[in-house]
C-alpha cells in the first residue's frame, strides 16, 4: 500500500484513508508531525507525549495549564507513586537533588509542607 501523501496543514488518516486538518477523537488518534511524515496515529512515538487538548503529539507537555509527560501522554497529575518534576516536566519514581517529593501534591517541591 502506498503511502498517503498530504499537503501543508494535512495529516495522513490511514482509518478513514484520505487527508484531514485534524486527526479525529472518535478514533482516537493524534497528529504526528516530525520532519518526514505527518499522519494520525493512536500512540505518539519515541520521545513525543500525545496531547488530549489539542489531540497532538508534542515535544513538550504544555505549560499553561500545566502539565506533565507520563507513558507517553501528557497528564494534569502524576499516577500513584509517581512525582510531578518541575524541571522535566515529567513524572517520576523520585525528585532530583534538592527537590523533596510530597505524596499529598504528588509533586517535586522545594520544602516540604
Amino acid at each position: 500500500m502506498v503511502p498517503l501523501a498530504c499537503s501543508p496543514g494535512f495529516y495522513a488518516d490511514s482509518t478513514k484513508r484520505k487527508c484531514v486538518s485534524f486527526c479525529d477523537i472518535a478514533t482516537a488518534t493524534f497528529a504526528y508531525n516530525s520532519t518526514t511524515t505527518k499522519k494520525c496515529v493512536t500512540a505518539c512515538p519515541g520521545d513525543y507525549f500525545a496531547d488530549n487538548s489539542t489531540r497532538t503529539c508534542v515535544l513538550k507537555c504544555p505549560n499553561i495549564p500545566k502539565m506533565y509527560g507520563q507513558n507517553n501522554v501528557c497528564v494534569y497529575n502524576c499516577a500513584y507513586l509517581s512525582f510531578a518534576d518541575p524541571i522535566t516536566n515529567l513524572c517520576a519514581s523520585g525528585c532530583q537533588d534538592g527537590y523533596f517529593a510530597d505524596s499529598s501534591t504528588l509533586k517535586c517541591v522545594l520544602t516540604c509542607p
